[in-house]
């Protein structure tokens, strides 16, 4: 049985599995396989998600970048042609990150976990399990990514006494936090509150650092 979780950032994406009970918390993975995140398009709609095209991309076609932030704002673009290509172009994506996963592991996926940005609707959370249907990716859970975070690193041992976390997941695109507590004597871990920007990212950074330079 394998698991699989996937982080679908703004700037890299990356895939991780585990093999049987080596999904316990805080053992190293099976698998793991990382790419930018951007695509390439033409004029008519077709998408080469081949990472290996992005420095020397074919006659007619044209990078898309920070394809997580068009999603996250996907409300705002004019036509339902426009966001059905946004959407489209990330679903390339990670269909073209599974696929390789899929021909390395040569085994069954019982579940798949996709993380998203903290300051994230209910619409996102579903746009997201829509992504990860069109993909085939089968059980699909959705995880704050700070606190995904938090769970890799926290249940793997009993609290010797009350802890409280603090988790910060600054991303390309998206600084995301969680405030965690785990009880004296349990390994479970109790979100208390998550809280975002999506706007904050190292991308955002970048443009305040030249602008200021």
């Amino acid at each position: 049985m394998l698991v699989v979780g996937v982080d679908f950032g703004t700037g890299n994406s990356v895939l991780a599995a585990w093999r049987g009970q080596q999904g316990q918390l805080g053992s190293p993975c099976d698998f793991l396989i990382e790419m930018p995140s951007d695509v390439l398009a033409n004029d008519a709609g077709v998408i080469d998600p081949d990472p290996g095209h992005l420095s020397a991309p074919l006659a007619g076609y044209r990078r898309t970048s920070a394809l997580k932030r068009m999603l996250l704002t996907l409300g705002s673009l004019a036509s339902t042609e426009e966001q059905e290509a946004v959407v489209r172009q990330a679903v390339a994506r990670l269909s073209h990150l599974y696929g390789l996963f899929q021909n390395a592991a040569g085994a069954k996926v019982a579940k798949a976990v996709l993380t998203c940005p903290a300051n994230t609707g209910q619409s996102y959370r579903e746009l997201l399990l829509e992504i990860g249907r069109r993909v085939g990716l089968p059980e699909v859970d959705v995880v704050d990514e700070p606190t995904a975070a938090a769970v890799h690193h926290g249940l793997a041992e009993v609290a010797s006494r009350y802890e409280r976390w603090l988790v910060m997941d600054w991303g390309c695109g998206t600084c995301d936090v969680s405030l965690i507590e785990r009880r004296k004597g349990h390994a479970d871990l109790e979100v208390k509150i998550v809280k975002g920007d999506n706007e904050l990212g190292g991308m955002d950074m970048d443009v305040l650092l030249r602008d200021h330079l």
